[in-house]
């Protein structure tokens, strides 16, 4: 806030025709006037004297001059609301130079002979209300689950500066998303917000809010070692932040027993597919169970491994009946489909 102390001995330029006062008769006049509590707008000859606050606090949009009068039911009566600038943002303050209201009242010219008397700068607040950032949160979510990037996927929102506040002349306001764009110095997109209150005004702001995909996954149910197998309990499904693919994770609709464990991992980590092995499902002489499919019909034949394998991988067979070679792919163990003969 600016220190108004001093008052304005500020002259407005001639082509103006609005003139702050200096040290003469009709300040004395005004002075006067005040301490036997007179009007405070004050005729001088064809000049009238109209004394400022040094600060405000409006709760609209515009600030008036009755805002800044210093009594504002000694102005005429179609004075009242006019005018002089647009107010500050919610919960924000500005300080406006005398000059500047000034140069504001020329924009009428019944007040072309009005001299202003007040501190050099006026102080003016706004009312203002801390918005509950969880309905801005429904609405960005509700406006991505319609967007083709995010659509039928379940994404999660985060702001960005979650400690800042979204001020806003009154709670009861619609919330609306009008557009959106990446904005690299966030990392994160900046969504365009409108609010619009009962009374019909409008406020415009911008928020960045990082949008994520989310993907039920496997993720370590308590601390695994390396080299363990991984059993019934090892492992829980949760939601977890992924990309587009989810790629490194392993899906909570894929089995994870089995699985040997290639590094340690602590409770709550993701189960990524590097730090895990596929299970081994078949050993060098073991049985294995051999199908073949077409169509509707399948057919299984006992062979044996003639190989270890892991599930995925190709090995060689015996078949036990024809004693001939065959190729198959592991897919559990002591199972596999037929390749090829």
């Amino acid at each position: 806030m600016m220190n108004n102390s001093r008052s304005c001995n500020c002259s407005i330029p001639p082509h103006l025709r609005i003139k702050l006062l200096y040290a003469t008769v009709v300040e004395l006049v005004l002075m006067v006037s005040m301490l036997s509590g007179a009007s405070l707008v004050a005729n001088a000859g064809t000049e009238i004297v109209l004394l400022m606050k040094p600060d405000v606090t409006v709760s609209g949009a515009q600030v008036t001059i009755s805002d800044l009068a210093e009594d504002p039911s000694s102005l005429p009566s179609n004075w009242e609301d006019r005018q002089i600038m647009k107010s500050p943002e919610p919960g924000k303050s500005a300080s406006l130079p005398l000059m500047r209201i000034a140069s504001a009242l020329h924009q009428y010219p019944d007040m072309a002979d009005v001299t202003l008397r007040g501190a050099v700068y006026v102080d003016i607040h706004r009312e203002g209300t801390a918005l509950d950032l969880e309905r801005v949160k429904e609405a960005v979510e509700e406006y991505v689950a319609g967007k083709d990037d995010w659509k039928d996927l379940k994404v999660k929102t985060e702001f960005v500066k979650p400690s800042e506040c979204i001020m806003v002349v009154t709670t009861n306001v619609t919330v609306n998303v009008l557009d959106f764009d990446y904005d690299a110095r966030f990392n994160a997109h900046m969504f365009r917000l409108e609010l619009r209150a009962v009374d019909g005004s409008v406020q415009q702001l911008k928020i960045p809010v990082r949008v994520s995909m989310q993907a039920q996954a496997w993720v370590a149910a308590r601390p695994l070692k390396e080299g363990a197998v991984l059993a019934d309990g090892d492992a829980r499904a949760e939601w977890i932040t992924t990309d587009a693919s989810g790629r490194n994770y392993i899906p909570a609709s894929d089995p994870v027993a089995g699985y040997e464990v290639q590094r340690p991992m602590l409770a709550g980590e993701p189960i990524i597919k590097t730090a895990v092995r596929q299970p081994v499902c078949a050993e060098k002489g073991s049985a294995i169970e051999v199908t073949a499919r077409r169509g509707d019909l399948e057919v299984s034949v006992r062979s044996k491994a003639l190989s270890r394998g892991r599930r995925g991988d190709e090995i060689m067979c015996l078949n036990e009946s024809s004693k001939r070679q065959i190729l198959a792919r592991l897919t559990a163990s002591g199972k596999a489909d037929l390749v090829g003969l």
